[in-house]
């Protein structure tokens, strides 16, 4: 699941489309608003991190969810 994450981090970075990096942060924020599914929120919060590396430009505007 990491690597995945990692992927789409990297994906961000390499195609610098704010189109993807906005899509993929909103679902994974969806993801952790949702239902109670472990698996669905770790896998938001290894991509939001990795979009927070790749992509922080797209990450920052939305961080204020977070604190």
């Amino acid at each position: 699941m990491e690597l995945t994450a990692k992927a789409v981090g990297q994906l961000a970075l390499v195609s610098r489309s704010e189109v993807y990096a906005k899509f993929e942060i909103q679902k994974a924020i969806e993801w952790l608003n949702g239902e109670r599914h472990e698996g669905k929120r770790h896998a938001a919060v290894l991509i939001l991190r990795e979009l927070a590396l790749y992509a922080p430009t797209y990450f920052f505007p939305t961080s204020a969810i977070f604190f």
